[in-house]
């Protein structure tokens, strides 16, 4: 599974599939996720963990390799794979991205 996990954003992509930023957002706040990570990238079987600048101005901390997902990225996915969008509004019709009306 391909996976991106940006916490800032209480983004989560998995499988190329984005859920983020919609109403209402993942909520991320109870997945454990440390202080002071910028973003998780997962490659199948290996991945990163990116870092934010302790403070504006520091320097970038290295990116830490990781070979299997942390716990606090597997709740991530969980929250993920719960979220299901909100119906639409009374009388409103569903619409699908790209899809064209005839």
């Amino acid at each position: 599974m391909r996976l991106t996990i940006i916490p800032d954003d209480n983004a989560v992509y998995k499988g190329g599939v984005m859920k983020a930023w919609t109403l209402p957002t993942l909520n991320l706040a109870d997945c454990g996720i440390p202080d002071g990570v910028h973003a998780l990238q997962w490659y199948e079987t290996y991945g990163e963990i990116e870092f934010s600048p302790p403070n504006p101005g520091a320097p970038q901390p290295p990116n830490q390799a990781i070979t299997e997902l942390p716990q606090w990225a597997l709740n991530c996915v969980a929250v993920w794979d719960a979220w299901s969008p909100p119906p639409p509004p009374d009388g409103a019709q569903p619409t699908v991205e790209g899809a064209q009306t005839l």
